[in-house]
């Protein structure tokens, strides 16, 4: 039987195309191994209610409204803390465990309206009045990283406080920075009263923003500052005033979010408090609840180039020995901004421990 060669002149395109993709290869990875373990600044991305949109994660809508006559004496759980509205987690559409969580929410945000007694020169002070009853409105997403926020208002006043729990790093300005702690605090402001109100907090950015932590049976009124040190300025340390403690600096906690297994990190230092609207929530899908916020952002690539995709050797077919390898696979981030190529097994090995249910 005759057998079937290739022709010379192809076996030597091949091995100048596999040199070329060697080449391109090797260049590629010394250039991606240049820019390993160091930062790219990607500069200022603002999200907004209408363009490059951020929805927030919803797990299961948990939605109250509580009155608390000022006069009652409420001595705080210490085993909650505002870490306690920050980091609860429920699974998608859990209604039981929402419920379950909302007398611990009732008793947290109540805690922090009884602390406006010990603001001086509160804009508001019908808030400090033992004798008002305030009706406290929440809404939480529950998703383990949420957004909890609070309106408080009194029947009748024109006014409302409105507030929303946020991480921040803090610490005395008499004291060294290497003192400072990092805690979930209550700011608060001044909002005129929404009827319709579901999550919104959006206020002038000369409005005070009183902050309130509460930890641990105990709340502690910060200080204030005016809302554009906090909103709309990534990054910056801002100094709040007329605490019982003295004059307390504050700034923002970076967020960190991890790729592919920590090979690509994103870094930013976002706003301490970004303004909020829920006017197109859509409780059923969980769509619609919006963040208005900027963020300097930083990419930090791993040293995950460190090795040339091999090539395999096929043989035995009918044009003699085939060099083979992975093609990339390329995921997006960030809208596209971000790429992130991988050559992944050509072939993997998968296994189903179990079963599944139909």
């Amino acid at each position: 039987m005759p057998v079937l060669r290739a022709p010379c002149g192809q076996g030597l395109v091949l091995a100048l195309l596999n040199l070329a993709f060697a080449t391109v290869v090797a260049v590629s990875t010394y250039y991606l191994n240049v820019l390993a373990n160091t930062h790219v600044g990607l500069g200022l991305n603002v999200e907004t209610f209408t363009s490059n949109q951020f929805n927030i994660p919803v797990n299961v809508l948990l939605q109250g409204s509580v009155t608390l006559p000022l006069a009652t004496p409420l001595p705080v759980d210490a085993t909650l803390s505002l870490s306690t509205l920050l980091y609860k987690g429920c699974s998608k559409k859990d209604v039981a465990c929402a419920s379950a969580f909302l007398p611990a929410t009732n008793h947290l945000w109540s805690a922090v309206a009884k602390t406006f007694v010990n603001i001086s020169n509160f804009e508001q002070p019908l808030f400090q009045d033992s004798a008002q009853t305030v009706t406290i409105q929440h809404i939480n997403n529950l998703a383990a990283w949420n957004k909890p926020t609070a309106q408080i208002s009194i029947v009748g006043h024109a006014m409302a406080i409105t507030c929303m729990v946020r991480r921040a790093r803090f610490y005395l300005a008499s004291s060294s920075p290497s003192s400072a702690e990092i805690d979930s605090i209550a700011f608060c402001s001044p909002r005129k009263f929404d009827p319709n109100w579901i999550c919104e907090n959006q206020v002038a950015t000369d409005a005070p923003s009183y902050a309130i932590q509460v930890s641990r049976g105990a709340a502690t009124y910060l200080g204030v500052a005016p809302r554009h040190d906090i909103y709309m300025n990534p990054g910056y340390l801002a100094t709040f005033t007329g605490s019982p403690l003295g004059a307390v600096r504050l700034g923002p906690v970076p967020a960190i979010d991890e790729f592919e297994g920590g090979i690509l990190q994103i870094m930013a230092p976002w706003d301490v408090v970004p303004f909020g609207d829920c006017a197109n929530l859509n409780p059923s899908t969980g769509l619609g609840w919006l963040m208005q916020m900027a963020g300097f952002v930083t990419i930090t690539i791993g040293r995950a180039f460190d090795q040339i995709p091999a090539f395999a050797t096929f043989t035995n077919g009918h044009l003699g020995s085939v060099l083979l390898q992975t093609v990339r696979a390329i995921d997006e981030y960030q809208g596209g901004i971000l790429q992130l190529r991988a050559p992944w097994d050509v072939l993997p090995a998968c296994s189903c421990l179990g079963t599944l249910d139909e």
